[in-house]
């Protein structure tokens, strides 16, 4: 059974992986450039909105877990940088802590922030040739994001002894 303080966070990455891995499907089934205008409308925003899903519930992990350690959440207008830089780095001194995000992960988070950002602000200017990199960051963050966390609660949370529930 699962730890009440990270049930949230494991529902998090679960939907890190259903939009990720909805993204490269849709990526992969391609028709972004056919001319009915309204089903590549619908083609290109859908991958859109799955990768800003994912992203964001990356992001709702995150935020959690410094919620669970008691740590202020970035703010500013950066926060979603400084988000991914705070935990892609050990903590030090009274409050130490591991990093959470290994290197790989945190620049694959850096690239679908980045898509996010496009995909945010492009008002209607989609340009599918500068997917790819973001795909290839959502597909390994489809996996890579799971492993990172569980990594983290284990240094950071080890389960203690059980409990009995009676003789």
């Amino acid at each position: 059974m699962s730890d009440a303080r990270w049930a949230d966070v494991e529902s998090d990455i679960v939907a890190v992986a259903l939009h990720f891995g909805n993204a490269m499907e849709l990526y992969s089934r391609g028709g972004f450039n056919i001319e009915n205008h309204l089903e590549r409308y619908a083609r290109a925003y859908a991958l859109m909105h799955a990768m800003q899903s994912g992203h964001t519930s990356a992001e709702a992990a995150m935020r959690r877990i410094l919620d669970i350690l008691r740590e202020d959440r970035p703010t500013g207008e950066d926060w979603h940088k400084a988000l991914i830089a705070r935990l892609a780095k050990p903590l030090t001194g009274e409050h130490a802590r591991p990093a959470l995000l290994p290197h790989e992960v945190a620049t694959d988070l850096y690239e679908t922030l980045g898509f996010r950002h496009r995909a945010m602000h492009s008002y209607g200017d989609f340009d599918v040739s500068r997917t790819t990199p973001a795909i290839e960051a959502a597909a390994r963050l489809k996996d890579s994001s799971a492993a990172a966390v569980a990594s983290f609660r284990a240094a950071v949370d080890p389960p203690g002894p059980r409990q009995s529930s009676g003789p």
